[in-house]
């Protein structure tokens, strides 16, 4: 278990052509070959206030937030599961507590592709952290050689949430953190051999993110193009920040990027209608299939109100779910690969248990295959080393494979 910094009422729908209408952290990861691990990010220790310092507009008898530097870095915590429900703290031995920081955001992946998992995190105003494995429970920080410690100016970013996935097709993961106002998010861009580019500018984010502060980051493919899309949840961490910074809300409305190919994403809220345009203290961002009819939905946690339930009703293309059972390695598949070929494109998904912030997407891995009507090849890397590999993979069903035996169940999607 990992600790960063450690020290639904409206139901909504998404109809037309791109409609949605109103209807610190946790992660997984198995560290081991056939041993469940899991790596919860969250809660600060009791804040540390040096000299109870006055935050605020003092003139105006104004008080706000501290900035986060005003409080004492925190280190990251890593329990290891030792089964029958105890946990014992490995983080000293780790290397990963060795690393103070104000930890807010983690997703586990395996960015280098060694077949071991690696953590991210992104912190507030001090770099951010990428733990790399170097070998048994040993770990090191490799953001900055990496390119993901901050961005092209040299300065830290108010890191928040964050996500993982291959949002361009070139089977490398690729990292998004979200930021404070007036900073743009981060989009970083996997290049191979351990390094990633800063690819805000190129993607086409940056100017539309400028105004927000960010907090739930998801990819994922809203409109079954099978290209990844974006959508961030957004909310001022002040209730008053109008006093500090003219034209600033405390309430916020959510962002959707649709991924147009070529490494660039289009700005499509104003066409997700009025699920999306609803300002609110927007923090966590999950999102699944909930009426398993092929097409992700979003779950959006506010801070203070009432929880937001995003249906996508938008017309889309093919799909196919995926659900991992796992015998060998852990149950659920948390850190397996899956390789999915289809109409003459291999798309990648990981399964992640824990990202965004203070979120859990749905575990069973879901692919948009426009208006391709046969996948080819589905094929499964197990954390325990097994490769179960499935032919002429039925779609436009949630489909079930078990680790050692293929595909045992397939349901199709619900009308």
């Amino acid at each position: 278990m990992l600790m960063t910094s450690f020290g639904i009422d409206v139901s909504m729908r998404f109809g037309g052509a791109l409609r949605f209408f109103a209807a610190a952290d946790v992660s997984c990861a198995d560290f081991g070959a056939t041993t469940t691990l899991l790596l919860p990010c969250g809660a600060p220790e009791k804040p540390i206030v040096v000299n109870h310092v006055y935050c605020g507009n003092a003139r105006l008898n104004a008080r706000a937030y501290c900035h986060p530097l005003i409080f004492a870095p925190l280190p990251n915590v890593v329990y290891r599961n030792d089964g029958k429900g105890t946990f014992t703290d490995v983080s000293r031995e780790s290397g990963i507590g060795a690393l103070r920081g104000n930890g807010l955001g983690v997703v586990i992946a395996d960015y280098d592709d060694d077949s071991w998992p690696d953590v991210f995190v992104a912190n507030d105003s001090v770099p951010n952290v990428l733990f790399h494995r170097t070998g048994p429970w040993r770990y090191e920080d490799a953001a900055l050689r990496a390119g993901v410690a901050v961005a092209t100016d040299g300065g830290a970013r108010a890191g928040m949430g964050t996500d993982a996935a291959d949002y361009d097709g070139d089977g490398r993961l690729d990292l998004v953190v979200t930021n404070l106002d007036f900073e743009m998010f981060s989009l970083f861009r996997g290049l191979g051999g351990r390094l990633f580019t800063y690819a805000t500018p190129e993607s086409g984010i940056g100017a539309a993110t400028l105004p927000f502060v960010g907090f739930g980051a998801v990819f994922f493919d809203f409109d079954n193009d099978g290209f990844l899309d974006l959508a961030f949840a957004n909310g001022h961490m002040l209730d008053n920040p109008a006093q500090f910074r003219a034209g600033a809300s405390h309430a916020q409305r959510k962002l959707l990027f649709r991924n147009t190919g070529s490494r660039r994403f289009s700005d499509v809220t104003s066409r997700a209608g009025p699920g999306f345009a609803l300002e609110k203290v927007g923090r966590g961002l999950a999102a699944g299939d909930i009426d398993n009819d092929g097409d992700l939905d979003l779950l959006v946690t506010n801070n203070g109100q009432t929880a937001d339930l995003l249906r996508n009703d938008g017309p889309g293309g093919h799909a196919l779910v995926v659900r991992l059972i796992g015998t060998q390695s852990n149950r659920d598949g948390i850190g397996a690969r899956l390789r999915l070929t289809a109409a003459g494109r291999t798309q990648l998904r990981e399964v992640k248990a824990g990202s965004s912030y203070l979120g859990q997407n749905d575990l069973r891995q879901h692919f948009g295959l426009g208006e391709g009507t046969r996948a080819e090849r589905l094929e499964v890397s197990w954390p325990s080393g097994r490769v179960d590999v499935v032919q002429d993979v039925p779609i436009d069903h949630v489909v079930t494979v078990r680790e050692g035996s293929g595909l045992v169940d397939r349901r199709a999607f619900a009308k």
